[in-house]
């Protein structure tokens, strides 16, 4: 038996997965923790949170005697984030940029009642 970090992209079985063809590293890429989950999709921690909660992000948690260890998977993000596309304009670049207008007027809204 080989010791294996937890994070290092390991290429399983498509049996394994249940998926034919999905036999590569970056089909099983993990990603640890909201912080890892948020930066995989440039947002922040609390987007990534309210998506998971309104959104269906697809998140899993392994439980502990006192709480969960949150985490998800980069293939099934990345689905999510394909299907997501229709409501924010067709494709990746309109709905980053719809996202980053959304930004800008809340950062413009929050200006002008600082004033």
């Amino acid at each position: 038996m080989i010791a294996v970090s937890s994070k290092e992209a390991m290429p399983i079985s498509s049996d394994e997965l249940g998926v034919r063809g999905a036999n590569n590293a970056v089909a099983c890429h993990r990603l640890d923790g909201w912080k890892e989950i948020a930066a995989y999709l440039r947002r922040s921690v609390r987007s990534v949170q309210r998506w998971e909660r309104t959104e269906r992000l697809p998140v899993l948690r392994h439980r502990h005697g006192k709480g969960a260890t949150v985490y998800a998977y980069a293939y099934e993000v990345d689905r999510w984030w394909e299907q997501a596309k229709p409501s924010f304009g067709g494709d990746s670049t309109g709905r980053l940029q719809h996202l980053e207008n959304l930004d800008q007027q809340i950062l413009v809204s929050g200006l002008d009642l600082a004033r």
